[in-house]
């Protein structure tokens, strides 16, 4: 959900250390406890290489973000190669943070062809309908706009063809990624570790928020066709969700354009780019700099989910201030959760001079079930099949077995859709 850059990669490994046995005889008697400290001095100066290096690629993203300046991060990256490498990984183990991040730059290098390969893809990839090419990114805006139920459904369902040529690039993706991270010596485990998830227990979640929703979500499910495409809950496919899914004109109108940096906090530490250049990109982006120089890069939006997204980047952005460089996000991915839901908060939007709580709060409900509905079908989907029954139950649909063809290209990326879970439902309990 949020733009903030991935800051590492975890796991705790451990390096041997100098014993009794190493120390010749003649030796001073601290030889093993020098041994040790130059190992600390070579870490240390590890963690300032990392320190800068991500200080660099935040200063470019910052520069091509707000002023369309070229971005090279293989060019950003090249004075540091030394800290990139093997041997930097290996003496790194005993030290979390900096081997995460490590390990995170080497996996993500060691995929950046295939991951080259599928992006140029899904912004190529087309389908074909009623003799028309259209393209799969554009899918989510054509159904959203489609005021016909069959053609919505024509449309989900011819697309199923394009999704089927981006499964092979996932799947060469997802193999390379595999090979990578066991030729780093890394445990097959390794990824799911660095996001602090874990995908067995996570599954029991998942598992436990369908079951105590289901009531709520039917319930919303109606409300949201009614209004919007009036059809049974029996006639609903999952080409419908995009413009179900869409926020009601009067909610949307509570959020306008002037308001929109206004109802923003101020935060000491940070600087909001709420500037409307032509060069800058339309995507949110939150870098920091330094602890004490947190950036968030936004364009001004209207409606609700802008209004959403602008507050979980400022409040990603106040979550960064004063904490080290390298080290665990999932403390500030919370933070930006918390902020995002307080458009559910009536106390919040009374403050803020909005009209139509009792609306705003129930769209901004909808679209959290719909969100931590699909992120827990993600991570229960652990075949073709399975996925076609779960995901069809947190949609509160029944899907056919052609779905199937959708499975990698929704469960590729499962480990996102783990902290996303992961992320709401923490969140949530310091809500409650």
């Amino acid at each position: 959900m949020f733009s903030q850059r991935i800051l590492g990669l975890s796991a705790v490994l451990l390096v041997g250390c100098a014993t009794n046995s190493n120390v010749r005889s003649g030796e001073p008697a601290d030889a093993g406890v020098s041994e040790e400290a130059a190992r600390a001095a070579k870490l240390d100066g590890l963690e300032q290489q990392a320190t800068a290096l991500l200080h660099a690629e935040d200063e470019a993203l910052w520069a091509h973000w707000t002023a369309g300046a070229p971005l090279d991060l293989a060019r950003v990256k090249e004075p540091y190669r030394s800290l990139l490498s093997r041997e930097s990984l290996t003496l790194s183990r005993e030290r979390v943070d900096l081997h995460r991040f490590i390990a995170s730059e080497l996996i993500s290098e060691g995929v950046a062809a295939e991951q080259r390969a599928l992006s140029q893809q899904e912004a190529t990839v087309t389908f074909m309908l009623d003799g028309k090419e259209l393209a799969w990114r554009d899918l989510p805006r054509l159904l959203a706009s489609e005021k016909s139920a069959v053609k919505r459904r024509a449309l989900w369902t011819a697309s199923h063809e394009a999704a089927k040529k981006l499964d092979e690039a996932l799947g060469a993706r997802d193999a390379k990624r595999a090979l990578v991270v066991a030729e780093l010596g890394l445990a097959p485990d390794f990824e799911e570790q660095a996001r602090g998830v874990s995908l067995a227990n996570l599954r029991v979640e998942a598992e436990a928020l369908l079951n105590s929703t289901d009531a709520e979500w039917f319930t919303t499910l109606q409300k949201l066709s009614d209004a919007e495409v009036k059809l049974p809950l029996t006639a609903l496919t999952r080409g419908d969700f995009p413009r179900l899914l869409r926020v009601p004109a009067n909610v949307d109108a509570e959020f306008p354009k002037e308001k929109f940096v206004e109802r923003l906090p101020a935060v000491e530490h940070v600087t909001v780019d709420a500037t409307e250049s032509p060069k800058k990109s339309a995507l949110p982006l939150t870098v920091a700099l330094s602890p004490t120089d947190v950036r968030v890069s936004l364009k001004p939006g209207i409606g609700l989910r802008d209004a959403q997204q602008a507050l979980a980047e400022v409040g990603l952005a106040k979550a960064l201030v004063g904490r080290p460089r390298l080290g665990d996000m999932r403390g500030a991915q919370v933070q930006a959760q918390l902020a995002a839901d307080s458009v559910r908060d009536d106390a919040w939007l009374a403050a803020n001079g909005v009209n139509s709580r009792e609306a705003v709060i129930a769209s901004a409900r909808a679209l959290w079930l719909f969100q931590a509905r699909r992120a827990a079908a993600v991570v229960l989907s652990v075949s073709p099949e399975k996925y076609v029954v779960v995901m069809g139950r947190a949609l509160g649909l029944k899907l056919s077995a052609d779905e199937a063809a959708r499975y990698r290209v929704e469960t590729s990326d499962v480990l996102r859709a783990a902290s996303q879970l992961d992320t709401m439902l923490r969140a949530e309990e310091q809500r409650h």
